[in-house]
Order: structure tokens, then sequence, then C-alpha cells
């Protein structure tokens, strides 16, 4: 007999994690959970915040133009760099491309991977911390 799970919505990570591995293993279906643990404050924005103002300062330095109070600008911008990050997972380098982006005045640049994890060190770091804890509190070796 096959089980169906049906999640509209999940509040915990633990939660998470078990209905998006529900299909993959044929075992007992006990799901063993040895250590949760997070940062409420650390976030996939967080790291489209470090781009924003990377190039925010960029299109400052290159145009002499400062985005920093309008709306709309930064909201394109911002599109523009969770779309560049996803990418960054895959490639090496991508390229932002903002037509219009503020005053007329069209924006294009380049990110490699590199940079990116440069912009936001500290955050991988703080990610590492978290990971490395839950291994701990687990009793599991740590790489």
């Amino acid at each position: 007999m096959q089980s169906v799970l049906s999640v509209e919505g999940l509040v915990m990570r633990t939660a998470a994690a078990i209905a998006y591995g529900i299909d993959k293993k044929a075992t007992s279906g006990i799901v063993e959970v040895k250590s949760t643990d997070g940062d409420t404050h650390l976030g996939g924005k967080d790291f489209d915040n470090r781009m924003v103002n990377h190039f925010v300062q960029e299109f400052k330095r290159k145009k002499k133009k400062d985005i920093t109070g309008n709306p709309r600008a930064l909201r394109r911008l911002r599109t523009s760099c969770e779309i560049a990050k996803r990418t960054l997972s895959s490639t090496a380098q991508t390229t932002i491309e903002t037509d219009s982006l503020y005053e007329g005045v069209d924006f294009y640049s380049t990110i490699t991977r590199a940079r990116f994890e440069e912009l936001n060190m500290d955050l991988f770091r703080k990610c590492m911390e978290l990971v490395e804890k839950c291994l701990r509190d687990a009793k599991m070796d740590i790489m």
C-alpha cells in the first residue's frame, strides 16, 4: 500500500525535509531526525542584498547615479540579482542585464561565483557553523 502525503504549508525545516524526502527511500518509513538548528535571520535575501549593494555601488561608480532612493530601480536590480544568484549555482559567471534601470540608463555587468562568494563569505561561514553544530549535536563526523 502506498501512502499519500499532501502538504499545504510547512513551518518546520524538519517537516520540509521529511516531505521532500518522503518518496526518496523505500525503507521502513521511519525518519530519525538527529539534530536541527537554524538562524531565522539568515536566508537567501541576505545573499541577494549583498549582490544588490555591490551593483548599486558599481552603478554609482560607473554611471555617477545613485539608485538607493528609487524603490523601483532597486526592485528591478534585486530581481536581476536573484536570477544571477541561482545561475551562479551551476555556472562560474553570469551577466546582470537591466534595461533602463534608472533615468533611462541601462545597466550591464558580470559577476563570477568567486566574487559572489567573497561578498558573502561571512554568511557562508555562518551557514557552515550551523551545519557543523548540527553534526556535533547529532554526534556525527564533521568532514
